[in-house]
């Protein structure tokens, strides 16, 4: 009885289907690198906008995310304001 898989040189030959150009989404590089290799959407692909990261204990994540979720509100959005009120009592701006 034949083996029925395919050998490897058949399956490092064969192509996947191209997407037609309406069909694929414009990539955005990352902070103008290389491209990425998944399409950006939303702030991301917006350049007036950052991405920033902070190590904070589990559970104040949980906490928060339970308060936004709860607020029917989004992360991003919160953690906005709140920036911008602790610049405003440090600065005044």
């Amino acid at each position: 009885m034949a083996d029925k898989r395919p050998s490897l040189a058949n399956v490092a030959n064969r192509t996947a289907p191209v997407p037609a150009a309406s069909e694929t989404p414009k990539r955005v590089p990352a902070g103008g690198h290389r491209e990425r290799s998944a399409p950006v959407y939303g702030k991301r692909a917006n350049p007036s906008y950052t991405q920033m990261s902070a190590t904070i204990p589990k559970e104040l994540k949980a906490r928060f995310k339970a308060a936004v979720t709860m607020a029917d509100r989004d992360i991003n959005s919160v953690i906005e304001e709140l920036l911008e009120a602790y610049l405003q009592t440090r600065t005044g701006r």
